[in-house]
């Protein structure tokens, strides 16, 4: 259990150092969006199929299930969803916001304890034209519409 705990810390600590060097980049380039249009478009709709084993018999699975939720890009071609959304997944597809193309994704890491995946999408076209969501704005945000 402590090393779960050491491995997700180690994991948030990367995110940050990655927010922030995105944040350095964000800034240099300039956007010809709103933060808050950059935003909305970092959130992506995860499809997955889900295909749970069946504990009272090994070597087979049961029926297949179909489920959608959400994720934003944190940068570095990767996605944050929920750990529950791509469990036991057989398939994993990512759509962008405004387009009806599927992208196939994979899981690059899984945290149960805090219900997260960060996601991969090895097909290059998917990261054209998108800004990854800036989690230190987002934060900022939220402390300051209390």
């Amino acid at each position: 259990m402590a090393e779960r705990e050491a491995m997700i810390r180690e994991i948030v600590q990367q995110l940050m150092l990655k927010l922030e060097e995105s944040e350095n980049d964000d800034d240099e380039e300039g956007s010809d969006q709103s933060p808050d249009q950059a935003l909305l478009n970092g959130v992506v709709r995860v499809y997955c199929t889900h295909s749970p084993p069946s504990f009272s018999m090994p070597w087979q699975r049961k029926k297949q299930e179909f489920s959608t939720s959400t994720g934003f890009a944190i940068g570095n071609n990767r996605i944050l969803t929920n750990a529950h959304a791509v469990e036991y997944g057989s398939l994993i597809q990512v759509k962008k916001r405004q387009s009806e193309d599927k992208y196939v994704a994979s899981v690059a890491a899984v945290g149960h304890e805090c219900d997260l995946a960060i996601l991969t999408v090895e097909d290059p076209s998917f990261w054209t034209i998108f800004h990854p969501s800036n989690l230190a704005h987002c934060l900022i945000c939220l402390k300051t519409c209390r």
